[in-house]
Formats: structure tokens, sequence, C-alpha cells
């Protein structure tokens, strides 16, 4: 769930220690939401995280 807090942390990873760039670090955090999305197991949890994962994507594509 921490992915959802530290999108930008995740984007400079992408930017830094994977030498991406925009447009394949866009690319790589939107995949990596998207899988740990997929991963949540509990309603409870996804319900909490829904606004946030849909507004990561609307940014995203």
């Amino acid at each position: 769930m921490s992915n959802f807090d530290n999108i930008a942390g995740i984007f400079k990873a992408a930017f830094v220690y994977e030498d991406q760039t925009q447009d394949e670090a866009k690319e790589s955090v939107r995949k990596k939401l998207e899988n740990k999305w997929n991963q949540l197991k509990f309603e409870s949890s996804k319900k909490i995280i829904k606004p946030r994962y849909d507004a990561a994507m609307l940014i995203l594509k």
C-alpha cells in the first residue's frame, strides 16, 4: 500500500537507478502500481487505496 503514497519515489528510482527516459519511467510506474493493485487481497484495502489508484491511473495514461 505504501507504493500509492510514494509515487514520486518510484519515479526517482526509475530515473536514477534504472536510467529510464520520462516515457519509460511513466510506463514502468503505471505497471508497478497496477501490479500492486492486483496483489491486494482484501476488499477493505482496495476500498482505501481505490481513490489513489484511480488518480494515479488518470495521470499516468
